[in-house]
């Protein structure tokens, strides 16, 4: 006689038992795969650094250069304008820094205008000026050079009811398509962000490559009031938490914030952690603490950890 094998299979409780180990296992898993703060500012402030790099190799192969906007959104990708050409009528209240455009309409975008004679192709151009599109006066960028010691085109200064030149506008940059998008815990803090060793910025920053690949300006203020500055000293980014800088934290004092230098010469992008600062103000850092600050991504000191 034979007798019947009774087949036994899963109970329901024991199904369910096993479904939840596997999703507490899973869920470990995630859990420990999930990018930390720590690395994820490390990767945004390396991102960073490699578009600064992609922009340069952009602006070698362009006639007008290349530039790149970073704002609280993204980074985008930006596009230079350049050559807005303009016939000069005269030029009055020349003073030692200072001159009057007269007999044309500034650009309501221009950020800085030069003097290009209108009779020869062979004459140099005038260094660059600072300009305000709604007096249209022109203003040297830097203190050390006035009206004495600069070259002009000709019959410009000695002249200047007819000067026979034209105004040669730079006009703002336009923004482009975005080029990398913050991760969530990452974000750029303006308080502590700035040119040289103590300078701010107000809001978003505009780099701008020339042609050979050097750094020619960087415009700031991008939402508002726009203003222009030559690339003579380091753009310093701070990246930091997030969480941090909308609830006005003091990232400055974090360990987890890091630091990105572009050189205006060169165009490297060198990165640093933040070596913790102590603030007076934590939304108005001096000079001195800025400084501190900054010189430890000058000395070179590394994302190792």
């Amino acid at each position: 006689m034979k007798h019947a094998i009774k087949q036994r299979g899963f109970t329901l409780i024991e199904l369910l038992v096993v479904v939840a180990i596997m999703g507490v296992f899973m869920g470990l898993v995630a859990i420990s795969n999930r990018p930390s703060r720590k690395t994820q500012l490390r990767q945004a402030a390396q991102s960073v650094a490699s578009l600064v790099i992609a922009t340069q190799s952009n602006a070698l192969e362009s006639d007008v250069g290349s530039a790149l906007w970073i704002s609280d959104d993204g980074i985008y990708d930006a596009n230079p304008q350049q050559n807005d050409r303009r016939a000069l009528a005269s030029v009055s209240n020349v003073q030692a820094t200072t001159c009057q455009l007269n007999g044309l309409t500034v650009p309501p975008d221009a950020c800085r205008v030069r003097f290009v004679s209108n009779t020869s192709d062979t004459q140099p151009p005038s260094p660059w000026f600072d300009i305000n599109v709604n007096t249209r006066i022109a203003s040297f960028q830097t203190p050390a050079q006035t009206q004495y010691n600069t070259i002009w085109p000709a019959r410009f200064y000695s002249n200047p009811v007819a000067p026979q030149c034209d105004a040669e506008f730079d006009l703002e940059p336009l923004r482009a398509g975005l080029a990398y998008q913050w991760p969530k815990l990452a974000k750029i803090d303006w308080r502590y962000s700035g040119v040289g060793s103590t300078g701010s910025l107000p809001a978003d920053a505009v780099v701008v490559f020339e042609r050979g690949g050097k750094i020619e300006a960087y415009f700031t203020g991008m939402s508002s009031s726009v203003s222009y500055m030559p690339a003579m000293s380091t753009l310093y980014l701070c990246v930091a938490h997030a969480p941090d800088v909308d609830g006005g934290a003091a990232t400055l004092a974090s360990e987890d914030t890091v630091w990105v230098a572009i050189e205006p010469n060169t165009g490297r992008a060198s990165l640093g952690w933040n070596v913790p600062t102590a603030l007076n103000n934590i939304s108005t850092p001096t000079s001195t603490e800025l400084a501190g600050a900054r010189a430890n991504v000058v000395a070179g000191r590394g994302l190792a950890n």
